[in-house]
């Protein structure tokens, strides 16, 4: 009888920002994830086509997503996902953001995704990310 490997979890990762897209990178490679890091969502889906979210299985374990980006907010890009059925559960869905006002802040409540204010606590959002990859979801 054959064990199962377990595969490494995969991570979307958008954030314009050259500095926070390497840093953001580092935890996810230091937490064993496989990265897929683009500077927004339209350069994402540029390499993405959105056939590949009509699967029946996540595409990648987790989205961590900046707020303020060229051509898209990162709010934008959550609320998007969800109306074409994302398979990847809202709870490990994160956007990272300098501020947001009350309207913005409803809004992730409503997605039902975390929230973390740069520059965010590196060991919170470490264990955050350690536990989406305990839960991994079955996305390969």
């Amino acid at each position: 009888m054959r064990k199962s490997m377990k595969l490494k979890p995969k991570g979307l990762l958008l954030e314009d920002n050259v500095f926070y897209r390497e840093y953001i990178t580092g935890i996810l490679n230091e937490l064993n994830y496989e990265v897929l890091a683009y500077s927004d969502p339209t350069r994402y889906r540029t390499c993405h086509p959105a056939q590949e979210c009509r699967k029946s299985t996540p595409c990648v374990d987790v989205i961590v997503t900046d707020n303020l980006m060229p051509n898209m907010t990162g709010l934008d890009y959550l609320e998007s996902i969800k109306r074409t059925n994302c398979k990847v559960p809202d709870t490990h869905k994160v956007l990272i953001s300098g501020s947001l006002g009350d309207e913005e802040l409803a809004k992730v409540e409503r997605l039902g995704c975390q929230y973390f204010l740069k520059l965010f606590d590196l060991l919170e959002f470490s264990s955050w990310l350690e536990d989406k990859a305990e839960l991994q979801v079955d996305c390969h």
